[in-house]
């Protein structure tokens, strides 16, 4: 009876690693050398399914992580900005299918229904890491009155899929401008490693 219940124990612990190593989603640091100098920093590693997504947040960002809508979001040390990063590998995300539409068009069914008095500007190009897409950036007014800033980009990932990067907050994006850029140029994203590559 023990040896059945010790082999059941077994079974299931071996049933639960791979159920989670199929919908992996975490984050984990890991030390790399700057290619410049070659000094040691430390780097986050996204890890969705057998898929890794590297960047460097903004220094100090306090940083949260939601499984369920892919997303890893930092939040400024004065709490008046949020920067998310959103992940699109498998084809949706959170339920919600990547859309074969054009990316500002896409953008736009994300920001109105959250923000349905927003005003848009024009479409620029975006990049990132070596990938490409398009950034909109908006304006909307939050409950107490205040005119908030957004901005949301769709970056291209070679291979499929796409990375969302949103921005809200009471100043303009362009206030941290050297973070948002250190970020974007951090960004890397590795496809199919084998379980062991984690």
């Amino acid at each position: 009876m023990k040896s059945t219940l010790a082999g059941l124990i077994i079974v299931f612990a071996v049933l639960t690693a791979l159920a989670s190593e199929t919908n992996l989603f975490k984050v984990i640091t890991s030390e790399t050398k700057c290619p410049e100098y070659g000094t040691p920093v430390l780097q986050h590693l996204l890890l969705v399914d057998t898929n890794r997504v590297c960047f460097s947040p903004p220094q100090n960002w306090r940083i949260s992580t939601d499984a369920d809508k892919q997303s890893v979001s930092f939040v400024s040390p004065d709490l008046s900005a949020t920067l998310t990063l959103r992940v699109l590998l498998n084809g949706f995300a959170n339920g919600r299918m990547i859309s074969d539409s054009g990316a500002v068009e896409e953008m736009k069914r994300l920001i109105l229904p959250r923000f349905p008095q927003a005003t848009m500007a024009a479409a620029e190009n975006f990049f990132g890491g070596g990938m490409r897409g398009e950034v909109i950036g908006y304006r909307f007014g939050d409950p107490q009155g205040r005119q908030m800033h957004g901005r949301l980009g769709v970056l291209n990932v070679p291979g499929g899929g796409k990375l969302e990067i949103g921005y809200v907050g009471i100043r303009d994006w362009t206030t941290y401008q050297i973070e948002f850029l250190r970020f974007m140029n951090s960004l890397r994203v590795e496809r199919g490693l084998p379980a062991a590559a984690h």
